[in-house]
């Protein structure tokens, strides 16, 4: 068994820490002023993974700590986006409770099979069924076995019809 090479440990975290007033900066200017805790975490992640990745040979020209910056802004941008999708699909989810007392999947159940189940195709269905199980678009293409162009269609056409459904009622 290989032992871990403690003097890389060590530097590695001297770097890390090093490095943290950038993710600070970075979630100052994206605002970021919820979660600052897991946020903190991600970027710390992402100077891990930079530092590892780092090659000068391949930067063109970047110097490490430029390389690092771009990585952590692209990770926290990468994680406020997850968090909107994954808020975005909670008030879907709270709109769906009527009266709190039915589950989300039960309201989800008597909402879409109900009169708008007739509206929607099943193609529409299962988009909606895959985003209400908190599924990101790229995934739901995967799984679909369609282009994203597809899916953020099918998504146009599904809000346009439960917005038509709604206003009608």
């Amino acid at each position: 068994m290989e032992k871990p090479n403690l003097t890389v440990e060590a530097g590695l975290d001297a770097k890390i820490r090093q490095y943290e007033p950038m993710v600070h900066a970075i979630m100052a200017k994206l605002s970021i002023l919820y979660d600052r805790d897991d946020f903190l975490q991600v970027g710390r992640i992402a100077i891990y993974q930079a530092l590892l990745s780092f090659d000068v040979g391949k930067a063109r020209g970047a110097t490490e700590s430029q390389f690092v910056y771009t990585r952590i802004y692209q990770r926290l941008i990468d994680e406020i986006r997850k968090c909107v999708r994954v808020s975005k699909g909670l008030e879907l989810t709270e709109w769906l409770e009527e009266d709190g007392s039915a589950s989300v999947r039960e309201s989800y159940v008597e909402l879409f099979e109900g009169d708008l189940g007739g509206i929607l195709t099943d193609r529409e269905r299962r988009w909606m069924d895959l985003m209400m199980s908190g599924y990101s678009t790229a995934e739901i293409a995967h799984i679909l076995d369609v282009s994203v162009s597809t899916v953020k269609s099918v998504r146009l056409k599904v809000r346009s019809k439960v917005r038509s459904f709604v206003n009608s009622q």
